[in-house]
């Protein structure tokens, strides 16, 4: 038998080391001075006993006492405490802190120290049965008896402690509930017992595709629910919802070879405020559920009205542009560029302009749904077909050596073979990679991979410039300057001095540009849109303009290219 004993007093200690010694059972005895010893001892040991002294420097061993039924009731032992006082109420304190008996050392024997073992080892399983037994039928009492999920008063419970804990990490909650569709047709057409089986079945369905740690329940009846945290966007806790409204879409096969179809209406509620309670953001998922079936079902709905036109706008556009993949839905416009010297036409910087459902829609907007769902890669594919198809016939129709500048999303320089397609098209259409700029944005300089900068510089070494655009909004790097092979600087429209008086912009602009000739690059003046900045663009030796003083972008035609070169 393990035994720990845990007393300052190296006298008492070898008293227990001698009785316990005469005893004809076996004890391991491990001795420990103080309570950080007995701690370190304990943490390294199992043992069935510990004898604790209620009196030590430091802290006393009722703090020792206090700290192990802190710990699971499975990782315990039996303690006994042990003093020199003969105090009732310190006797009565040790056993309500936890402890199985307690002995005043004057009236340690070896029979008293054998019986206060045998008994408090007794002792000890007793409650641990009892505390064991307790908590099986706490979690009965907390789980579905069908799915063994959490019923709705464990849930209710837990939501109100993620509650608390979003509120202290600065972090929001949403709360998804999930309704079979018509359940009450199969309990009533195939019986009670198929019914049960597609609850069972849709639980697991539906726990298989939420993240790990995620905890979901079943509300009562064909309710389910779960809830999940985010900070400000929550797309990956959307992309779960809509894989579990595809999932529950297909019919299933249920014991006894019945084939049931079991869509469902989900209701989604969000605490941005923190201002809900947990039955309160029940009830709003409950409410938006019910919305969701209202509308025929097999859809979501929010609680938030504006989230929810937010959301159906944000699917309305993603599915627009996957149609506009398949179907050419985009056009190109081409900003001219002039070069200032002669004030020549330089070529021109394509720009992606998307009509869907009679509606321009803004780049600004969908181009940033592109990228978080990756259809601007075939998206950017298509522009860099398109416009060398464009520039190769300008230029032949022309006899001319146009240029064009193309936009590179940070997620098309996260494709490993871009530079493969660059190279493709560039043979296919017979163009010099030397007529081709490819614009990186600022932003992607501040977390530039190892392969986004290899991806960077096989483009570069395929002879196409690289230039960086908006620069100098407040995301300049000038570590990716040295180790990118940028030609060619755009400074943000954003820095053009305004009027002839702007004399903070004209100082800041005026800088930016000796730097970029400085570093022996070529500098590009964005949103030259009055005389006053034509001439003073020109005047402080700005390379390249383009902006709708000169001409606006738009689809290329005969006659624009007249209107240019002439």
């Amino acid at each position: 038998m393990n035994v720990l004993v845990v007393d300052d007093d190296e006298v008492d200690r070898e008293h227990i080391r001698r009785l316990l010694s005469k005893s004809d059972e076996s004890f391991n005895i491990v001795e420990a001075e103080s309570v950080e010893a007995g701690l370190s001892c304990y943490d390294n040991t199992n043992f069935d006993v510990i004898l604790l002294d209620f009196s030590m420097p430091m802290r006393d061993g009722i703090e020792l006492l206090i700290e192990f039924r802190g710990r699971p009731k499975e990782e315990c032992s039996a303690i006994i405490m042990m003093s020199h006082s003969e105090d009732d109420a310190l006797a009565e304190q040790c056993i309500t802190e936890g402890a199985q008996d307690f002995i005043i050392k004057s009236d340690i024997t070896e029979a008293r120290l054998k019986r206060s073992i045998i008994f408090a080892k007794a002792r000890f399983k007793s409650e641990l049965r009892l505390h064991q037994a307790t908590q099986e039928k706490k979690n009965l009492e907390l789980k579905d008896s069908l799915t063994g999920l959490a019923n709705r008063d464990c849930f209710s419970q837990v939501l109100a402690i993620a509650l608390k804990n979003v509120a202290t990490n600065n972090l929001n909650l949403g709360l998804v509930l999930i309704d079979i569709d018509n359940f009450k047709l199969i309990n009533d057409s195939m019986g009670y017992g198929t019914g049960d089986h597609a609850l069972i079945y849709i639980g697991q369905k539906i726990l298989s595709l939420l993240p790990e740690g995620t905890y979901l329940a079943r509300l009562g009846g064909d309710e389910f629910a779960y809830y999940f945290t985010y900070t400000t966007a929550f797309d990956s806790a959307l992309h779960t919802v809509n894989q579990i409204l595809q999932i529950t879409s297909k019919p299933v096969i249920l014991e006894g070879s019945v084939k049931v179809s079991m869509n469902v209406s989900m209701g989604i509620s969000l605490n941005e405020q923190g201002k809900h309670t947990a039955n309160e953001l029940i009830r709003d998922a409950e409410i938006a559920m019910y919305r969701a079936k209202k509308q025929g079902g097999k859809q979501y709905c929010f609680f938030q009205e504006s989230m929810q036109l937010q959301m159906r706008r944000r699917i309305d556009l993603e599915n627009g542009l996957i149609r506009a993949i398949d179907t050419g839905g985009f056009i190109l416009h081409y900003q001219p560029v002039f070069d200032q010297s002669g004030g020549r036409l330089w070529g021109f910087e394509v720009l992606l302009r998307w009509q869907h459902n009679g509606e321009s829609v803004s780049p600004d907007e969908f181009i940033v749904i592109a990228e978080e769902t990756k259809l601007i890669q075939p998206i950017g594919e298509w522009v860099i077909d398109t416009a060398f198809s464009e520039l190769a016939s300008w230029n032949k129709k022309l006899g001319k050596q146009l240029k064009m500048a193309i936009n590179l999303s940070p997620v098309q320089l996260e494709t490993d073979d871009i530079d493969q397609y660059i190279s493709a098209k560039l043979a296919q259409y017979n163009l010099d990679s030397i007529l081709i700029e490819f614009e990186i944005t600022e932003t992607a300089l501040l977390d530039f991979s190892e392969l986004t900068t290899k991806v960077i510089w096989r483009v570069a070494n395929l002879g196409c410039d690289i230039s960086l655009d908006d620069f100098g909004t407040g995301f300049s790097s000038f570590t990716g300057l040295q180790k990118l092979p940028i030609s060619v600087i755009k400074v943000d429209r954003s820095i053009m001095p305004k009027t002839q008086d702007d004399k903070a912009n004209k100082k800041l602009f005026g800088a930016l540009i000796m730097m970029i000739d400085y570093l022996g690059l070529t500098a590009v003046a964005e949103g030259v849109e009055t005389i006053d900045q034509y001439d003073y663009c020109r005047d402080i030796g700005v390379e390249r303009l383009q902006g709708y003083y000169m001409q606006k972008a738009a689809p290329l035609s005969d006659e624009l290219m007249e209107q240019l070169l002439n």
